[in-house]
């Protein structure tokens, strides 16, 4: 496919020096540094496929509804392959390619995974549920227990 890889790097040296080795000469792939948050969660929503070993993306590309391949044999955030939106692919690059193949190239295989997706870690509105919360206390006139 004709695709961009955006590659933020970890700042470990020798990951640097492992993802510059191998992938630098590459046209297409861009290694940077490690993204502020807004800068990571848009250039996630705007990707077509996400690929992690990281349980805090899984979470947040399941939330942007993105298919995301899970370098693991096993993850902590299951709820994300219950949600529909992420594969465990494992480890092996010959299963990895196969599935990234997969949902980039059949869109009906990518449609079917994304139309499943929920939202397993919340809402986003769990900030505007506290504020209420919290507001109604104090125009009662309540103390906030620790109950």
């Amino acid at each position: 496919p004709d695709l961009w890889v955006i590659i933020p790097m970890h700042k470990n040296p020798l990951v640097r020096e492992t993802w510059q080795e191998h992938l630098s000469y590459h046209p297409r792939v861009i290694l940077c540094d490690a993204l502020e948050y807004d800068d990571f969660v848009w250039v996630m929503d705007k990707s077509t496929l996400i690929l992690t070993d990281s349980g805090g993306i899984q979470e947040e590309a399941t939330t942007l509804k993105k298919p995301v391949l899970i370098l693991r044999d096993v993850t902590e955030r299951p709820e994300a392959i219950s949600a529909g939106t992420a594969l465990l692919a494992g480890r092996q690059p010959s299963n990895i390619v196969e599935l990234a193949l997969k949902i980039l190239q059949d869109d009906e295989f990518k449609t079917e995974l994304l139309s499943k997706a929920a939202f397993p870690f919340g809402e986003g509105k769990a900030a505007d549920i506290i504020v209420d919360i919290l507001s109604e206390h104090i125009k009662a006139n309540k103390p906030c227990s620790r109950e």
